[in-house]
């Protein structure tokens, strides 16, 4: 507060130092107040940023008194914008086959494979912002966060340009964009079944096959795999898509498994996996389906009976079980891998334990024996490795308790996942949506299952 001959000026800052206010009170009349003043008074009270001129002199122009005038303001930080990737193929194709106004499949038309040419630009880094620092009215500055950068590496047949912003294809191949590296494979063609003329295939690239995959045979594929006939109970693993146009005859032994998406025309008594969507046109009968993302069903049939489904976000089919009551479990808002992982390490955390235990009553007794000064040169060297072990294993441990930890917090959160059939649900199906468990006794028609605060509800499409 300074004082004046005939005014007092009053500086209140606000507690964030983002704003400064003036109040302006009269003591006796006499020499004007002059604009310096007020600005005299910001200053001794520590205000050097933001001053709005125009209103310190509006303040003394039009002898606004005895109230708080905002005189200062202080800038906030901008952050900088994260950086992106920027594709120029299809990266996220669908793998849902196209159905004709008489409901009849079209799946010669889908362009399953996406293919590039050698040379050509197929992804580009565009680079993060730098922030924009702010400051308060007092001149402390406030940091900005700086943009974050997008993380691409480079894999197989790709190259970059010198500032690593522009990425080529080396070859014609198919391109794939998985765990933050693009890479392009090239795409085999095998004209035949998989069987005994071929034996087991395994390829760096893309496969598409125009037979079959004959029971007891297996396929591996670091790209995608596309089969024109039937997967009987053979193996199909693919680190990219898969399409079935045949479908899967699984005789409960076929198993086909996919990071991204499998589009399949049936399944019957078969095992898939996919880390992104499955699509079937027809039906799943009897079968295991694990997704990452979406269960989605087509076609006039569009019928899941019997077996388990599971997936992160959503289920959606025609009809759900069948009038004999074939039980049939689905469950959907929990990524069903999360389970898998965390079942995986709580075994490396029993492991881990188990090994931390042995150690720990090693050195015990090693360091008994060097109380007792029993201890070698060569025990020495010994119990100092099962320290260094103690040490490696107890920070492997917490890092595995931590994953756990977060793991099973996410279990907990339950998205706004749903299960969805436009046609009937039969009794013996069970709905399970986060810890909600709710079991068909009566037929239900186009019902969508939703989890409403733990409990499952039953909403009819409209």
């Amino acid at each position: 507060m300074d004082i004046l001959e005939n005014y007092k000026i009053e500086v209140e800052i606000s507690k964030d130092e983002m704003s400064a206010f003036v109040k302006i009170i009269p003591i006796r009349e006499g020499e004007e107040l002059k604009a310096d003043d007020i600005l005299k008074a910001l200053k001794n009270s520590g205000v050097v940023y933001g001053v709005d001129i125009d209103a310190v002199e509006r303040i003394v122009r039009e002898k606004k008194y005895n109230t708080n005038f905002l005189v200062a303001k202080g800038k906030e930080p901008v952050a900088g914008r994260d950086g992106e990737i920027r594709f120029y193929f299809e990266l996220k194709k669908e793998l849902k086959p196209k159905i004709t106004e008489d409901g009849r499949v079209d799946f010669r038309e889908l362009g399953y494979i996406t293919n590039v040419l050698k040379g050509q630009l197929i992804a580009e880094k565009i680079m993060p912002t730098k922030g924009i620092p702010g400051y308060t009215v007092k001149g402390k500055l406030l940091p900005a966060k700086d943009g974050k950068e997008p993380k691409l590496i480079v894999g197989k047949n790709v190259v970059c340009s010198e500032d690593k912003t522009k990425f080529y294809s080396l070859i014609d191949g198919s391109p794939s964009f998985q765990d933050h590296k693009i890479s392009v494979y090239p795409v085999m063609e095998i004209r035949d079944d998989i069987g005994p003329k071929t034996g087991n295939v395994e390829f760096i690239g893309s496969i598409k096959i125009y037979g079959n995959v004959v029971g007891g045979y297996r396929v591996k594929a670091q790209g995608d795999i596309e089969i024109e006939g039937y997967v009987e109970s053979a193996e199909v693993i693919s680190e990219g898509k898969v399409l079935i146009r045949g479908g899967v005859k699984g005789g409960n032994k076929g198993v086909v498994k996919a990071k991204s998406d499998v589009s399949v025309k049936f399944v019957e008594n078969g095992f898939i996996e996919a880390g992104g969507n499955i699509y079937i046109n027809e039906y799943a009968m009897h079968s295991v389906l694990i997704a990452g993302e979406k269960i989605k069903f087509s076609g006039k049939k569009g019928l899941l009976v019997g077996g388990r489904a599971s997936a992160h976000r959503e289920i959606f089919a025609n009809t759900i079980g069948s009038h004999m009551a074939t039980p049939t479990e689905l469950e959907v808002g929990v990524n069903p891998f999360l389970n898998i992982k965390l079942q995986e390490i709580v075994t490396s955390i029993k492991n881990a334990e188990f090994e931390l235990a042995k150690v720990e009553r090693a050195i015990l007794l090693f360091e008994a024996m060097k109380k007792a000064n029993k201890l070698s040169q060569e025990n020495y060297i010994t119990l100092e490795k099962l320290y260094n072990t103690r040490a490696s294993l107890k920070e492997n441990l917490n890092e595995l308790y931590k994953e756990k930890e977060k793991l099973e917090e996410e279990l907990k959160n339950i998205t706004e996942a749903r299960i969805t059939a436009k046609g009937v649900v039969y009794p013996g199906v069970a709905v399970k949506i986060g810890n909600a468990v709710y079991r068909v006794r009566d037929t239900i028609e186009r019902a969508i299952f939703l989890n409403r605060e733990g409990s499952i509800v039953v909403e009819r499409i409209i």
